[in-house]
């Protein structure tokens, strides 16, 4: 005979259900647990990056005193270029005037009686050729480079640059010789050029007005057009170089009045 035991042991809800509220209230009454926490030295925490923008700009940013001598740096670079060019605008009308008046002298040779040996007219002809194409180049190059004085000139209005130029008195209020001595020279220049200028001109003139006299009677009327037009322009040229000798002089006698004021004799500068 097989005997089962079985235990059943049944409790009625109401029991169940206060087991369950006993059970979550120790729950409810146990410590927490602490959170787990690192310290500094487990944890680098990296600086904030700072943005390329803001370092490029403050590596931009300078001081007012860098700003000042950046700018007088290149104003002074700016002067040192522009009396390079201005010098040598003057220097190619030099030699351009020198080669003219050659071209002049040898053109009165060959239409002098002047007695030469044989060959000499073709010399002086080829010679002749040779330095009008010399100075057809020299004033050429000369308005070339005028034309990249006038852009420097605009740069500098534009950068608010100031032309350098020596002061009539030193710091201590003294007259600076230095600047009579300059500026004669200067005029004394300008005013040899104009002179050489308008020589030039008045030759080219006299030449022309023989050849137009020469070739009043051959009929060539467009021949005889053209070298009256040429005529016109050497009478302008000759006009605008008088017009130089006359404002040289005039300024340097400007320069003798404010050097005798300032007790300057020019006469003894050199």
């Amino acid at each position: 005979m097989k005997i089962e035991l079985r235990t059943v042991i049944k409790l009625p809800a109401v029991w169940l259900g206060w087991l369950m509220v006993m059970a979550i209230t120790a729950l409810a009454q146990q410590p927490p647990r602490p959170i787990p926490t690192m310290t500094g030295e487990q944890v680098s925490v990296p600086p904030p990056a700072v943005p390329a923008s803001n370092a490029n700009k403050a590596e931009s940013v300078k001081t007012p005193e860098a700003q000042d001598a950046n700018q007088d740096a290149a104003e002074k670079a700016w002067n040192e270029n522009l009396a390079k060019l201005r010098e040598r605008v003057k220097e190619l009308e030099r030699r351009a005037d020198q080669a003219e008046l050659e071209v002049n002298r040898l053109r009165n040779f060959l239409f002098s009686a002047e007695p030469r040996d044989a060959g000499a007219n073709g010399k002086a002809l080829a010679r002749s050729a040779e330095l009008t194409d010399l100075a057809q180049k020299l004033r050429a190059e000369a308005k070339a480079t005028q034309r990249e004085v006038d852009e420097l000139l605009a740069e500098g209005e534009a950068k608010k640059y100031k032309i350098a130029t020596l002061s009539p008195t030193t710091k201590s209020g003294d007259p600076n010789l230095d600047y009579y001595q300059s500026r004669l020279a200067e005029l004394q220049t300008e005013l040899n050029d104009a002179q050489a200028r308008a020589q030039v001109m008045q030759l080219r003139i006299n030449e022309l007005r023989l050849r137009i006299n020469g070739n009043s009677g051959s009929g060539d009327s467009f021949f005889l057009g053209r070298l009256r037009d040429e005529l016109d322009e050497a009478q302008k040229g000759l006009e605008k170089a008088q017009t130089r000798v006359a404002a040289a002089l005039e300024k340097l006698e400007a320069l003798r009045k404010q050097a005798r004021e300032a007790g300057v004799e020019l006469s003894e500068l050199k």
